[in-house]
């Protein structure tokens, strides 16, 4: 990757090329250089780059490449909490529900604007632990009858642009779109979107905006942990790590209209309560 110097500066990201049909991912840095497998191309260079055939086998990729320069450092472990509310057409197996979640639910982390971790010299992985995953409540459903037999137009999440002492949350769609109250803004453009203080009343929000295929599908609400990895020369402060994780954190559970059998039309939202990690482990 070259010297240490050029490595610390890298901030790779995973980048969705191909058709719908057939996605492929690369792995780019800041400067538009693509991995080729061995080095890095010439910047705006995508010939050579080496196709994924997801992006999570891009994912692995990246985290290797960054513990060649950050897996030296001292470590430390924190955890949160993953939590997702799904609307089941049919009885499905635990099992069933943490197979499709892993499949579906994508965690985007924006380096390419706010870095590979909350100090420059740092690195932070992320990952959530499906196999841990627990129903939490279940309820009815309440998305309005009138949205009834339309198709879903949008895949929903809600993003916390507070801090942990006074939380803000709103709705955000795939494309970064906020929700104003009435309208979309532009993409990734926060500027106008509507905030609310508590999660319960965004989250009632998104569940009337979410176009649910089956009217008498129950909402059930699940929980699985999620395990944060940072790599950094000095301590860093816990409301620093919040704030860099909440503006750099996505969830998005995003069912495919290509679903068949007795989990079509499976739907639903996730979030990541940041404002309750807690440390496992120091250096």
């Amino acid at each position: 990757m070259g010297n240490d110097a050029e490595s610390a500066s890298v901030v790779p990201s995973a980048v969705r090329v191909g058709s719908p049909q057939f996605e492929r991912s690369m792995i780019a840095d800041q400067q538009q250089r693509h991995w080729t497998g061995e080095r890095w191309t010439a910047p705006g260079i995508r010939a050579g780059g080496r196709l994924f055939i997801s992006a999570q086998h891009a994912l692995v990729e990246m985290h290797r490449l960054q513990m060649l320069t950050f897996g030296s450092l001292p470590r430390t472990t924190w955890r949160a909490a993953a939590c997702f509310d799904l609307w089941l057409p049919a009885r499905v197996s635990p099992g069933e529900i943490k197979q499709w979640l892993y499949q579906h639910t994508k965690l985007i982390i924006d380096t390419t604007a706010h870095g590979s971790g909350p100090t420059p010299a740092s690195y932070v992985a992320i990952r959530v632990d499906y196999g841990a995953l627990v129903e939490v409540t279940r309820t009815g459903s309440d998305v309005p009858a009138s949205c009834a037999g339309t198709a879903r137009p949008r895949i929903l999440s809600l993003i916390d642009l507070g801090s942990p002492e006074e939380p803000a949350w709103a709705i955000a769609d795939q494309w970064l779109e906020y929700w104003t109250g009435s309208s979309w803004t532009e993409q990734k453009q926060r500027d106008g979107a509507f905030v609310w203080a508590e999660y319960e009343a965004a989250a009632t929000e998104a569940r009337r905006l979410l176009v649910v295929e089956d009217r008498a599908a129950a909402m059930r609400k699940y929980q699985a942990p999620l395990h944060v990895e940072m790599y950094a020369p000095d301590a860093v402060p816990l409301r620093t790590l919040q704030s860099w994780l909440m503006r750099t954190t996505t969830l998005l559970v995003d069912a495919p209209a290509t679903d068949h059998g007795r989990l079509a039309g499976m739907l639903g939202f996730g979030r990541v309560t940041f404002s309750t990690l807690t440390a496992t482990c120091g250096p």
